[in-house]
């Protein structure tokens, strides 16, 4: 009997066994899930605490930034006041260190470059004078041609500006000289592109080689007046000390005209920066300038001058008209 009970338990036991080992082998499990749960809930909190450490840190730093911020601020309205006796030279100085041009006015300080007293003004007006003439004026920079064409006679003066800092400078010069200019602010191209109104003469001393589509404003030129004066640099492979501006390969302009594109690079962000309204503009062979301009119609050039050791590049200064026969380029 007793060796059927012993038959009987060891038969239980060796069933009950595995089943064991299965409880305690899971038992072992969920003791390491619970000790990775653990580890993991300490790495979790340890996170959280970083990056609110870094939260609190980020948001200190703002706070201090925000102060530095309304500082300035404060700082440069208090800039914005002038606290000496009116003068010129404080109405100049709004646009201290920006100014091009030498103010034909005694005892002020402003640009040292003599565009009040231009000899290109001066040649231009002997070919084609302007008095008693409707002149265009293209980018006037400061209003110093302006201010000699009124000064030779010119019946009227419209002076387009896109930059808001040389506009504002127009404005005093404007002031400064009681010139009758209408001075207008935005893009001269847009202003070409609709224009009905009919000039004598159109000035454009210094903006034809800023152009990304000189040829398109050559001709737009054309069909506002009959006589322009022109101020340009042109492209020249033998001007090898300053072609790091330009791109090695041409572009095609047109089936004929080839164009080299000049980038403005860090230039763009200087206080005197006179350049375009794009990162690069597309400068011309002389030749191919000559050339447009006969075609938009201007037959009659006169070369006035032809400069080979400009710093910036060769340039060019000629008149063109499309009635009086003059010497050609």
């Amino acid at each position: 009997m007793w060796y059927k009970i012993k038959n009987v338990l060891k038969e239980i036991l060796l069933k009950i066994n595995p089943i064991y080992r299965t409880v305690q082998s899971n038992k072992n499990q969920l003791d390491c899930l619970f000790e990775i749960e653990n580890k993991n809930k300490l790495m979790l909190e340890n996170i959280i605490q970083s990056n609110k450490n870094q939260l609190d840190c980020l948001l200190e730093i703002e706070n201090k930034n925000k102060l530095m911020l309304e500082n300035i601020i404060q700082k440069n309205n208090y800039n914005n006041y002038q606290e000496n006796a009116p003068s010129i030279q404080n109405v100049i100085n709004i646009f201290d260190g920006q100014w091009a041009s030498k103010l034909p006015l005694e005892g002020v300080t402003s640009g040292g470059i003599g565009l009040f007293s231009d000899n290109r003004i001066k040649s231009w007006n002997n070919l084609c004078p302007v008095k008693n003439k409707r002149i265009l004026e293209l980018g006037p920079l400061e209003c110093a041609h302006t201010y000699m064409l009124e000064k030779l006679g010119a019946a009227s003066v419209t002076s387009i500006e896109s930059s808001s800092q040389h506009f504002l400078k127009c404005l005093i010069v404007k002031e400064l000289f009681d010139l009758k200019v209408e001075l207008l602010h935005g893009d001269f191209r847009e202003y070409l592109k609709n224009c009905e109104r009919e000039y004598d003469i159109v000035l454009a001393s210094g903006v034809l080689y800023h152009m990304v589509d000189p040829i398109q404003l050559i001709h737009d030129i054309a069909k506002a007046a009959n006589n322009v004066f022109v101020w340009t640099h042109y492209y020249s492979e033998e001007r090898t000390d300053i072609n790091t501006q330009f791109d090695l390969e041409p572009i095609y302009l047109t089936e004929k005209y080839r164009g080299y594109k000049q980038y403005y690079g860090d230039t763009s962000n200087c206080a005197k920066f006179y350049g375009g309204t794009h990162p690069y503009s597309v400068w011309l062979k002389k030749e191919d300038i000559f050339s447009v301009f006969r075609e938009a119609g201007f037959e009659n050039i006169a070369l006035i001058e032809d400069s080979l050791s400009h710093p910036y590049g060769n340039c060019v200064t000629f008149f063109a008209n499309k009635n009086i026969k003059i010497k050609k380029a």
